[in-house]
């Protein structure tokens, strides 16, 4: 995917997004995320990870 943006020197923005979904525990999201991390290094932000990991503690 591609983002447009008016921040001079950004004006377009490639990413990825993934949809993860499970119906077992919550911290399989984590796991997916490291396995995604695995297979394809530099994909998943540290950020993301950190969100992720936010979320999970948050919902447990």
């Amino acid at each position: 995917m591609q983002l447009e943006t008016s921040v001079a020197g950004m004006e377009k923005i490639n990413y990825c997004e993934v949809v993860i979904s499970t119906d077992q525990e919550k911290e399989d999201i984590l796991n997916i995320l490291n396995e995604l991390e695995e297979e394809f290094p530099g994909l998943v932000s540290d950020d993301v990870k950190a969100n992720a990991g936010e979320l999970v503690a948050k919902y447990q």
